[in-house]
């Protein structure tokens, strides 16, 4: 795994923020794997026909379905952790998350190195809802999801085959990172725009992206083959129904902090915590499913 970042720095009341856009790049195999997991979704993907004004359900942004061989166009947002249709015993979504269990870890533990405090947020929300009751009408149903869910993202979205308008999202808060996974075939090469920033980078299949998606004007356009991505983010709604506090930007007091006072820059603690709060809470959920 590969790293490259984009850090705005700016001062507000001595503390500095940091972090709106950071990214890093897994192996092919890897992205590979999660393009094919994809193919289990196909069924929920759908494009809305009518004209609309929402540019994400809008047909003319989709590839042409006689042009997509290996995974029809259509996008699906109905992956939350609000026991959706497809994410019910049986659905698509849930035998989805089950493939995708340590893949998905794996995006925790990106978001764990670029803001660990929203990560700890995230899984605090999910233990809330593991343990505590009354939050949803059907509890046997979240905790089977709950069973097989490893991201700390309370929602996610898939995207078949369409590209990205420059835009800003609506959901979640200011502070937090959303985190995109591009993904498809080995001919494919993408561009994401930064408008508001002045940069472009690129973003092709096995790049990682975390944006702050609600500040940061951002979208996307491909060249070659099929692509698909995945968007994994919060909803400020559900943290707010758990009690979980929205947290704030992520600085450099919140890096682990060498000897020397200043926070590590080096892949030490980058490997602890990925093992300490991704791969060890992975591996007791996997043995008390068992």
């Amino acid at each position: 795994m590969g790293w490259f970042g984009i850090c705005l720095t700016s001062f507000q009341e001595h503390a500095r923020y940091v972090t709106m856009a950071a990214g890093c790049t897994i192996s092919n195999p890897v992205q590979l794997q999660i393009w094919k997991f994809l193919k289990i979704l196909e069924s929920a993907l759908t494009i809305d026909d009518k004209a609309t004004t929402n540019w994400r359900n809008h047909k003319m942004h989709y590839r042409p379905a006689e042009q997509c061989q290996q995974l029809k166009p259509g996008t699906s947002s109905k992956f939350k952790l609000e026991v959706s249709v497809q994410m019910k015993r049986g659905a698509v979504g849930a035998q989805w998350s089950l493939e995708m269990q340590e893949s998905s870890a794996l995006i925790g533990a990106i978001l764990s190195i670029i803001h660990p405090q929203l990560y700890e947020q995230g899984m605090e929300a999910l233990h809330r809802l593991e343990t505590e009751n009354g939050f949803v009408d059907d509890e046997e149903e979240l905790y089977m999801a709950l069973k097989h869910w490893t991201p700390p993202f309370s929602a996610l979205s898939v995207i078949s085959n369409r590209s990205t308008p420059v835009h800003r999202d609506t959901k979640g808060c200011n502070e937090w990172i959303d985190v995109l996974v591009p993904l498809g075939e080995k001919d494919l090469t993408g561009i994401m725009d930064f408008l508001g920033l002045g940069i472009s980078i690129k973003y092709n299949p096995s790049t990682i992206v975390g944006v702050a998606g609600k500040v940061i004007s951002h979208g996307a356009v491909f060249e070659g083959g099929e692509r698909g991505c995945i968007s994994y983010y919060m909803r400020n709604k559900v943290h707010e129904r758990l009690g979980v506090p929205a947290g704030t930007w992520m600085n450099t007091k919140l890096a682990p902090v060498g000897h020397n006072g200043a926070g590590a820059s080096s892949s030490k603690w980058r490997w602890r915590l990925f093992v300490n709060m991704v791969l060890a809470p992975l591996r007791q959920h996997g043995a008390g499913a068992s």
